[in-house]
């Protein structure tokens, strides 16, 4: 619905998603990348793969540098330098979010201070939300993820022989075919559940050597599954599609995950 061209257009990335409001993939791409051709041509920021799939004519600009040192992150503009303090955000993408963000702020000619303190920074609830257990095993709520690229993003980020990896929900029909050759099959399990669950173990899309559960609930997988889980591993909830099939929202879902699994470990404790 947008009509007036902005005065910077910042593309990060395109996977399947809504797809059941833009109609297919290809009208999603077309839609989400719209901006690129209004008049007056703004000028696009992206990287150098992005930039391949823009519609023609589009001006294309490569965002600034990151760089890593001692813990801290050091943006590289064409024209100022920040040092960047206590980033919560774990994983590359969200390292690249930042990059882009900065590099827009540059770019519309805004004065970046020489460091910037993310000390009070909130993170996005359900994203990547950590929680230790009392017993050490680690809880990560990652509900709100729901195409196969954050479920990617998500487990690049943590060990994946420790990790015990609960992906499914509600199927809309997206393609995940590029969890097939990502290497999930190394983790310590795959826990699939709901109808997504179902269709990626009927595809094939994971091994059959790899140590694989299913069940229709995320909440009954949980209770078999979490007794069995060391003390020292990680359960990963990154279920890569909506909760609709068996909660109110993505919310609902990751605070009943991390409810559960608190009373399921408890009660596992008490009977050893």
């Amino acid at each position: 619905d947008l009509q007036v061209s902005p005065s910077l257009f910042v593309v990060t990335n395109l996977f399947s998603d809504h797809l059941v409001w833009h109609g297919s993939q290809a009208q999603y791409e077309a839609d989400k990348l719209r901006p690129a051709s209004l008049q007056p041509v703004p000028p696009t920021m992206c990287d150098a793969a992005m930039k391949q799939r823009l519609p023609a004519g589009a001006r294309c600009l490569h965002p600034g540098s990151l760089e890593h040192s001692d813990n801290e992150l050091f943006f590289k503009g064409d024209r100022q330098n920040v040092r960047l303090k206590n980033f919560p955000l774990k994983g590359e993408h969200n390292r690249a979010n930042l990059n882009f963000a900065i590099s827009a702020l540059e770019f519309l000619g805004f004065d970046l201070p020489d460091q910037i303190d993310f000390s009070t920074f909130k993170t996005l609830p359900h994203r990547l939300q950590e929680v230790r257990l009392p017993d050490g095993l680690l809880l990560v709520d990652d509900s709100i993820s729901t195409t196969p690229f954050s479920v990617l993003q998500a487990t690049a980020i943590y060990p994946l022989q420790k990790t015990h990896l609960f992906i499914g929900g509600f199927d809309r029909g997206i393609d995940y075919s590029s969890l097939q050759d990502a290497g999930l099959e190394a983790a310590a399990s795959i826990n699939l559940f709901g109808p997504v669950g179902e269709r990626l173990l009927a595809d094939g899309i994971f091994k059959s050597d790899v140590r694989m559960f299913n069940h229709y609930s995320l909440l009954s997988l949980q209770r078999e599954r979490l007794p069995d889980m060391k003390d020292n591993e990680i359960a990963l909830l990154s279920p890569g599609a909506p909760s609709f099939d068996e909660f109110q929202d993505f919310a609902d879902r990751g605070t009943q995950f991390i409810e559960v699994a608190r009373r399921v470990r408890a009660g596992a404790r008490k009977t050893v």
